[in-house]
C-alpha cells in the first residue's frame, strides 16, 4: 500500500471515529469528564493554598504569643 493510500485510510478512520463519537454522545461524555477533572484540580489547588495560608497564620500566631509571653515575663 502506498503512503498516500495509508494516509487517506487513516483520515477516513478518524472521520468515522469522530462522527461515531458525535452520534453516540461519547464526545459530550468525554468533554464532561474533562471538565470535572479540571474542576477537581482547581479545587485541590484551592484547598492546598488555604491549608498553607492557615498554617502560616498559625505559625505567626505562635510566634507572636511567645513574644507576648516573653514581654510579660520581663515586666514582672
Amino acid at each position: 500500500m502506498s503512503t498516500s493510500v495509508k494516509r487517506a485510510f487513516a483520515s477516513m478512520t478518524q472521520i468515522l471515529s469522530a462522527v461515531s463519537d458525535h452520534l453516540s454522545g461519547a464526545d459530550i461524555v468525554r468533554a464532561d469528564l474533562q471538565h470535572t477533572e479540571d474542576a477537581q484540580k482547581r479545587m485541590c489547588a484551592r484547598i492546598d493554598a488555604l491549608r498553607k495560608g492557615f498554617s502560616a497564620i498559625r505559625d505567626r500566631h505562635e510566634e507572636l504569643s511567645e513574644r507576648i509571653s516573653e514581654l510579660g515575663r520581663h515586666r514582672a
